[in-house]
Parts: C-alpha cells; structure tokens; sequence
C-alpha cells in the first residue's frame, strides 16, 4: 500500500465514513442544547409522530456531508445547511432526500429562511482567514437566527508556540470500506 495525498472534501464518501462515528452523540448534543437554551425550545421539537406543529429550523454552516443534518432531521428538525465544496453538497444533496443544501462560504453565505438555531461543529471557523471574515460569519449568523436562537460552535483551538508533533488518528469502517486519517501537526 502506498500513500497518496488527496483532499478530504474531493473525497465525500470516505470523509463521511471516517468522521461518522461521532454522528449520533454529536446530534444527540445540538438537540439538548437547543431544547435547553432556544427559546420555546423544548415546547417546538415534536416527541411524538404525527405532529403538526411546525418543526424547529436548522442550519448547518459548513455542512460537508450531511451526517448531521441526516441526524438533525431524525430528530424532529428541518436541517438545512451550506458548505463551499461542491463534492460535499452534491453528496449531501443526495443523502438528504428533501433537506436544502447549497454552496456558499461561512463568510458571505446567504439564506431565505429563519432558523431556530445553527450549528458548525466541525472547527470550519478557524479556517476563516481573518477577524473581518470571522466578524462576517458571526453576523451572518445572528441575522438568520429568530429572536431567541441559539449558535452552537465548536471551536478547536490550536497552540502555536508548542513545537513537537502531534497526532490524530481516526478510524472508521462502512460496507466492508475501512478509512484511516492520520492528521501530524506541529
């Protein structure tokens, strides 16, 4: 076996493979979280099939895939997300049967609707080149939030002044496909 490089969000079927395995505890997490600090939160997600209520809107901002958009609508929301790389929401497009996705950037993204909250918990934010785009972002955010929605962002910071190697390693497995990622940083 020979290693090649390639990049991640070109690869959509083993990114999601590699980084599913934290799906359903993460989704289990953005539902608390909006049940607990959205106003109205707990009172507008159905518990039960068959309600008419209007289900409670989300939007995912660098959606990638749609793992969690997936797992966001099994859970009583309408999910709806955007991500820069056209592989990632021609795959999410396709997975999601009904949910919106689109191509955009997490600082100049536009919506049509009002969600009750949003949601990246992927660190995307950190790649966002400046304070201006991150000030963006972060607008962007609370102008497609009603009043009383909540943000959930994830943010993994990074210690530059710390000067030896670091590693990941993620593993995951679907359909017989086993996907390793070795992230060194340093």
């Amino acid at each position: 076996m020979r290693y090649e490089p390639f990049d991640w969000y070109e690869t959509p079927r083993f990114y999601d493979i590699v980084f599913d395995v934290t799906t359903e505890s993460e989704a289990d997490f953005l539902a608390e979280v909006y049940d607990r600090h959205a106003a109205d939160g707990r009172a507008r997600r159905p518990r039960t099939r068959g309600t008419t209520a209007p289900k409670p809107r989300c939007l995912e901002a660098a959606c990638g895939t749609g793992r969690l958009l997936l797992a966001m609508a099994e859970r009583g929301f309408d999910a709806d997300g955007f991500d820069a790389s056209e592989g990632m929401v021609r795959y999410a497009r396709e997975r999601l049967n009904g949910g919106r996705v689109w191509r955009d950037t997490m600082q100049s993204f536009q919506w049509r609707e009002r969600y009750d909250c949003a949601f990246n918990l992927l660190s995307t934010f950190r790649y966002l080149a400046s304070e201006e785009e991150a000030s963006d972002h972060l607008k962007r955010v609370a102008d497609a939030l009603v009043a009383g929605g909540v943000y959930i962002l994830g943010l993994h910071t990074s210690d530059y002044t710390y000067r030896r190697k670091r590693r990941e390693r993620w593993v995951g497995e679907r359909g017989g496909t086993e996907v390793v990622c070795n992230i060194q940083s340093w």
